[in-house]
C-alpha cells in the first residue's frame, strides 16, 4: 500500500485552524447576543458603514456578499435571462418588459430631455 505524499501547505493548516477558533468562538456566544450581533452587522452592511471592519465584521461582509450574490444571481437567471428568439433576435422576457414598459418615459426623458431643451433655447434667441 503506498501513501500519497502531500505538500505542506502552512496557509491551509492556518485556515483550517483558522476556522476551528471561528467554531469554538460562535458556540460560546449566547443565541440572542449572537443573533444581535449579527443583527447590527446586517443593518449596518445595508448602510454601507464600511469603516474601521472589525476580523468579524470582514467575515460577516464576506458571508452576506456570498449569500446575496448568489440570491440575486438565482433571481436574475429566472426572472431576467431569456432563451426566446424571434425573427434572429432574443426576446426579452415578460418581467423585463414589464419594468422597461413602466419605466420607459424616464429612459426617454434622459435620453431625449436635454437634447430637446437646448434645441429650444438654441431657437428662442432674439
Amino acid at each position: 500500500m503506498e501513501k500519497e505524499i502531500i505538500k505542506y501547505d502552512a496557509s491551509k493548516v492556518m485556515e483550517g485552524v483558522k476556522d476551528k477558533i471561528k467554531a469554538t468562538f460562535v458556540d460560546l456566544i449566547p443565541d440572542d447576543k449572537w443573533e444581535e450581533m449579527i443583527k447590527t452587522e446586517i443593518d449596518k452592511w445595508l448602510k454601507f458603514d464600511n469603516w474601521n471592519k472589525s476580523e468579524f465584521q470582514n467575515l460577516v461582509n464576506k458571508c452576506l456578499s456570498e449569500v446575496i450574490g448568489e440570491k440575486l444571481s438565482a433571481l436574475i437567471k429566472e426572472k431576467y435571462i431569456s432563451e426566446i428568439w424571434d425573427n434572429g433576435q432574443i426576446q426579452p422576457t415578460e418581467e423585463l418588459k414589464k419594468i422597461i414598459i413602466e419605466n420607459s418615459g424616464k429612459v426617454l426623458l434622459g435620453l431625449l430631455g436635454s437634447m430637446v431643451q437646448q434645441s429650444l433655447n438654441n431657437g428662442n434667441r432674439y
